[in-house]
């Protein structure tokens, strides 16, 4: 494991700590650049390749799918794919996630004009995992994440790219989120996640939509289940701190193209926990037994247990990230 905090003076100079962080992790750097106002970066890990750019108050007109606008963008954009080629689109690369129109996609965060306050970076199972945080605004949060699941079998695949938004959009978008790999309601498309996995007779990036983007069945995490923690956590307080059990974010793909609700779980987030912020403080580092813990909110801490609030906050809902 690894872990480094910092601030930065925007979206371009987070990238390129980022990437100065996953390559002395193991990545391999493919190429580093100005790219319009941002910055362009890709990497790989294995045969596990991220295409990332920022956006620095520019306006994104290329045919990403649900990211083309005319709004002046401020945010960081990334997929996740096969291969890597400098004669290419920086999202349009081998094995990343389209839809039926071949159209690529995108996850990310948007974010604000100016600087950074404070971003936390994490790196899992040898540098195989990245994990992102990022405290766009005092007591604000979003984060995202790329990698391979800790699997549960064995099976062809288990990439995936999680993210706070779709990216390359503004900061007015919905930003509200509880969970991982699903959207706001279920509609997927606030929160982008994918996971490239071969099930039953379909192989390719699921995405929790309806949408073809090379499979159907859906993946999902269930953010109720992460709310019986903070109800556990009320009804069996521990008072000394308020810390209950870390509950593991599994994916689960859906086993039938008929949205019959009937899911298989076939890995975990690595790394990353469900966690009550009852009696923490965002960003704060807490121990169980002999691991360091920092625990966040999906978006911000309400001063009571609210539940979800679209575009205000998250609750007491939280997450913790192993150091």
């Amino acid at each position: 494991m690894a872990y480094e905090t910092g601030s930065a003076t925007g979206v371009n100079d987070l990238v390129n700590k980022l990437a100065t962080f996953i390559e002395a992790n193991g990545w391999t750097r493919d190429s580093l650049g100005d790219e319009g106002t941002g910055r362009r970066y890709h990497a790989h890990n294995g045969s596990v390749y991220v295409n990332m750019r920022s956006f620095n108050s520019e306006a994104v007109t290329t045919n990403i799918q649900n990211g083309s606008n005319s709004t002046l963008s401020h945010s960081i954009a990334f997929n996740v794919g096969s291969g890597y080629s400098g004669a290419s689109a920086w999202y349009n690369q081998a094995g990343t996630p389209q839809n039926s129109a071949a159209v690529k996609s995108t996850s990310g965060v948007h974010l604000i004009t100016g600087a950074i306050p404070a971003y936390h970076f994490f790196a899992h199972n040898a540098g195989d995992n990245i994990f992102v945080v990022i405290e766009y605004a005092s007591g604000m949060y979003q984060r995202f994440g790329f990698g391979t699941l800790t699997k549960y079998g064995s099976y062809t695949g288990g990439e995936y790219m999680v993210g706070n938004s779709r990216g390359h959009g503004t900061i007015t978008a919905e930003l509200s989120g509880i969970g991982f790999f699903r959207g706001v309601g279920g509609s997927g498309g606030t929160m982008p996640a994918y996971v490239n996995v071969d099930v039953d007779a379909e192989s390719g990036w699921h995405y929790n939509s309806t949408a073809s983007y090379g499979a159907t069945r859906r993946p999902i995490t269930e953010y109720t289940i992460h709310k019986a923690v903070s109800r556990i956590a009320r009804i069996m307080p521990n008072t000394h701190n308020g810390l209950v059990v870390k509950d593991p974010v599994i994916a689960c793909v859906e086993r039938s193209t008929t949205s019959d609700g009937i899911f298989s779980p076939i890995g975990e987030l690595p790394g990353v926990f469900y966690t009550s912020l009852a009696n923490l403080v965002p960003s704060q580092q807490v121990t169980f037994g002999s691991e360091d813990y920092r625990v966040f909110p999906f978006l911000s801490k309400a001063t009571t247990d609210t539940g979800f609030a679209a575009g205000s906050n998250t609750g007491w809902s939280g997450f913790a990230v192993k150091e």
